[in-house]
């Protein structure tokens, strides 16, 4: 991938669950591929390929629909339609009409009405905030969209920017302290703005979708090892992938973040609304410049739910790199330090002594979490995705076996702030 590429709010590339086996599988196509036209490495519980034949619509059937779609918006007459890359299990599209430019997205596990209006709110009400963001346009009657194909399709306000990629967060982020220390400080007014967002629609997210949920460890990891036991032995394909998933430290290392967590009572932290999924990807920035006085537009929350808002700061800002860049793949605790030295100066809210304490915690678990997802995943990867896959593992391993010792021997008072 080139260092930024272009990007807006319909073209993000997200792992997901969806809130049973079947509808996972089904979404999963989509979300790797975007299509249904690959056949699977193996099924779990017995989810057959075939159950997705029915999805994928004709291409005239797509484009009538997308059409009476926006018929519902008052947006003016639709000018052009484009089909953007990337994007959940269908591909998002932007949308150029006599009002204005748009994207037309698909939200697979806020798929009805009622989920989908809480994250509605949330982002809407970010935006009323000041926060940079997509908003969610309602239709002409009020309501947010429309329901196809086990998803939730709704317009969103057009994001022009660059993404990095990363590559080029995992070099600038070394290089660049400052950095880290703005974006960290431009987090907490985010989470201070949730903070006070009004709930409204159905909050809640099974635990299978993404991300982890503290009061829930022990199904999320028993969720993990239900996906790993299923894989076939020996595995007729992925085979680096499967072997990456069954090094022995990734269970030693849910079983420390679960003994962790219980001890240090992180399901009982106070909770808030939160974007769900903080990662350079879901970062937009002004085309050719990367400014530390404003914060980038945050882009994809469909993950958004109630959650506690450090591990939520943390998310994938400091410890995800490139899977084939080596040199990125060591743990930086000094970055760790500047990103919350900036998140303390931007909250009105002082982080406790407890969510400090649980720093090392929420950096694995979030490591953990990746692993989660892709071991779902690799049942629809195409076939040349082995190699990747297995070696983003290894770099999540190896990240989980150097955070390990501030894990365990971490006493007293957190040095992390």
């Amino acid at each position: 991938m080139a260092n930024a590429r272009r990007r807006t709010d319909g073209a993000v590339a997200t792992h997901s669950l969806a809130r049973n086996a079947n509808a996972y599988i089904t979404r999963m196509v989509y979300l790797i591929t975007g299509s249904c036209h690959c056949q699977p490495v193996f099924c779990n519980r017995g989810v057959r390929a075939s159950m997705t034949d029915n999805l994928r619509p004709a291409r005239h059937d797509e484009e009538d629909w997308v059409q009476q779609c926006l018929a519902a918006y008052d947006i003016g007459a639709v000018r052009r339609t484009e089909t953007l890359e990337g994007g959940m299990f269908l591909r998002p599209r932007l949308i150029e009409a006599a009002q204005g430019r748009y994207v037309l997205r698909a939200h697979p596990f806020r798929n009805d009405t009622l989920r989908f209006r809480f994250q509605a709110g949330v982002v809407n009400h970010a935006a009323d905030q000041g926060i940079a963001c997509a908003r969610v346009l309602p239709r002409a009657d009020g309501r947010w969209g429309a329901q196809r194909l086990g998803a939730f399709w709704a317009l969103h306000e057009y994001v022009d920017g660059d993404v990095l990629s990363w590559d080029r967060w995992s070099s600038l982020k070394r290089e660049s302290p400052a950095l880290l220390e703005s974006l960290g400080h431009h987090v907490a007014r985010l989470h201070d703005a949730l903070a006070d967002a009004p709930i409204e629609g159905e909050p809640s997210l099974a635990h299978a979708v993404p991300t982890i949920r503290f009061h829930r460890l022990v199904a999320c990891r028993r969720h993990f090892r239900a996906t790993v036991r299923d894989f076939p032995r020996p595995p007729a394909r992925f085979r680096e992938t499967v072997k990456a998933l069954g090094d022995p430290r990734i269970e030693a290392a849910w079983n420390a973040v679960v003994e962790t967590g219980h001890r240090k009572r992180a399901g009982c932290l106070p909770r808030q609304v939160v974007h769900g999924d903080l990662s350079p990807v879901n970062l937009i920035w002004r085309t050719g410049a990367i400014e530390t006085s404003r914060m980038p537009a945050l882009i994809d929350w469909d993950c958004t739910h109630v959650g506690l808002r450090l591990y939520d700061a943390l998310g994938d800002v400091l410890i995800r790199a490139p899977w084939d860049r080596p040199e990125y793949h060591t743990f930086e605790p000094d970055e760790v330090r500047a990103y919350l030295r900036g998140y303390v100066s931007g909250t009105r809210r002082p982080l406790s002594q407890e969510e400090c304490a649980c720093v090392p915690l929420f950096l694995m678990a979030r490591q953990l979490e990746d692993l989660r997802q892709r071991a779902a995943a690799i049942a629809w990867l195409p076939d040349d995705r082995d190699a990747e896959f297995a070696g983003l593992v290894r770099m999540r391993v190896g990240f989980l076996n150097q955070l390990m010792p501030y894990l365990l021997e971490e006493k007293g008072p957190s040095p992390w702030t």
